[in-house]
């Protein structure tokens, strides 16, 4: 079989095929900056030595060693950035997931030691006893309210004021109700 990229692409000295292709194939937009940066790297050895051409391997970041250059491309070092960012976002979700949670133990931790301190056992021991679990019951609340963990959601102004307007829709709905329960019961104790 003949390889219809092999006029095309001429194969490398010491390289396997495979890697050719497999190299080539994954070239993708990001990658264009390196070819640029092949051409100027062949340039500079074509150039024939001298000081410009030392000058130029020297700004394209490559080293010069015996006879042989060597450069990280733009699309290499853009790659390698790409890639610690995208580390940092799942590090970063990851994070604000466990401080999620936390808030959420810390809630329901407070909620469980409210419970204890108005639970219907805590009335049916001794007052000795009660005011010794009592004790325990609010140093354990004063402990974990001493826990402060915060995640916010960033907003632009638009999001803000959205926010904002939802906020006082629903202070006022759930003000109406209040008004209205009183009132029902105002009219509930006027009459009996």
């Amino acid at each position: 079989g003949v390889n219809p990229g092999a006029a095309l692409s001429p194969q490398p000295a010491g390289i396997p095929s495979g890697q050719v292709a497999e190299a080539a194939a994954s070239l993708s937009w990001r990658a264009r900056p390196a070819m640029a940066q092949a051409k100027i790297s062949s340039s500079v050895k074509s150039g024939g030595g001298g000081g410009g051409g030392e000058a130029a391997q020297q700004a394209g970041g490559g080293q010069l060693r015996g006879r042989f250059f060597r450069s990280t491309s733009m699309a290499d070092r853009s790659s390698r950035l790409v890639e610690s960012l995208d580390q940092l976002e799942r590090r970063v979700e990851a994070l604000r997931d466990a401080a999620s949670s936390m808030e959420q133990e810390k809630e329901t931790l407070l909620e469980m030691i409210h419970n204890i301190q108005n639970s219907q056992d805590m009335r049916n021991i001794s007052e000795g006893e009660r005011e010794e679990l009592n004790l325990t019951a609010k140093r354990l609340m004063g402990r974990t309210l001493t826990v402060e963990v915060s995640v916010e959601t960033i907003r632009n102004p638009q999001q803000q004021e959205s926010l904002f307007h939802a906020t006082q829709i629903i202070d006022e709905i759930v003000s109406t109700r209040t008004e209205g329960k009183r009132n029902k019961t105002n009219r509930l104790e006027e009459d009996f």
